[in-house]
């Protein structure tokens, strides 16, 4: 067949895109856990244990289902332990603490603090260990905690960024 041939040129397949609704999670956070759900690690433990002894009203939940993933029209399945530290504490900071991972790898901390009704965003650059540090001294912190560990994340950043684009790559076949 050449390219002149009738039907030699095919229209393009249409593209692979999501579906107008996500499948819905198999376990919400507001159901009561399921016997099949791993215990909480002792990561979610020992911070609920710090947010306790630190006068905040902390709670946790499990919740499981699929997440878009990379790839447009896959979903991978996640795990989430997420750590609630609600109003009532003197600071009137409110945490959250997210603990998930795709299941089969490894876990990772998303973390989350602010003030209610304040106009600025939340917080999402601190690590674990801030949070500790955080909870520590009862969220009895000034701006410049905040900026402190908003620079030091956009340095690592910036630092692995001038990695990346200065890695040497070797092409196939050279010597």
């Amino acid at each position: 067949m050449r390219p002149s041939d009738p039907g030699y040129w095919k229209p393009p397949a249409p593209p692979v895109g999501w579906p107008e609704r996500d499948p819905m999670p198999e376990v919400c956070s507001t159901d009561p856990r399921p016997a099949d759900a791993p215990g909480d690690p002792s990561a979610v433990v020992k911070l609920l244990t710090a947010l306790r002894a630190g006068g905040w009203t902390a709670e946790v939940a499990y919740s499981r289902g699929p997440e878009r993933a990379v790839r447009v029209g896959t979903y991978k399945m996640t795990e989430h332990f997420g750590v609630w530290a609600a109003a009532g504490h003197p600071s009137g900071y409110r945490v959250m603490a997210r603990y998930n991972r795709t299941v089969g790898k490894e876990w990772a901390w998303d973390i989350r603090i602010w003030l209610p009704g304040e106009r600025k965003p939340r917080f999402r650059h601190a690590l674990i260990s801030d949070l500790h540090e955080f909870i520590g001294v009862r969220g009895s912190v000034n701006l410049a905690w905040f900026k402190g560990i908003h620079a030091r994340e956009e340095d690592k950043a910036a630092k692995a960024k001038a990695a990346a684009r200065n890695r040497v790559t070797r092409k196939e076949g050279a010597s």
